[in-house]
């Protein structure tokens, strides 16, 4: 874990912890879900399915949050800080799968 979080401030980024043993690398081009205590040291990249990694090391886990984005979820007016403070408009093109769900008041 202290190797993580160390890796991720040499790089710019940020872990925090989801609790469960789960963690979240912030700051990079991706959000990166990553289980280090998990049996298969799982990791996957928010906006994938199916597209899960096992036996992942904190090196790789750090490295996947450099990946360029999955299509439809990069936007870079969007930050993932604060998302209490997003406007319709911008939680649509961060989910444009799910635009039917916000009504037009803009």
């Amino acid at each position: 874990m202290d190797t993580l979080v160390k890796l991720a401030e040499k790089r710019g980024l940020r872990v925090e912890h989801r609790g469960a043993g789960h963690l979240q690398i912030l700051g990079g081009s991706c959000l990166v879900n990553y289980y280090p205590n998990s049996k298969r040291r799982s990791a996957y990249i928010a906006g994938t399915t199916g597209k899960a990694r096992r036996n992942v090391t904190p090196e790789q886990a750090i490295e996947m949050a450099f990946e360029p984005a999955p299509e439809g979820w990069s936007n870079p007016s969007v930050t993932l800080d604060e998302p209490s403070k997003r406007t319709p408009k911008e939680w649509k093109e961060l989910l444009p799968r799910l635009s039917y769900a916000w009504k037009e008041q803009e």
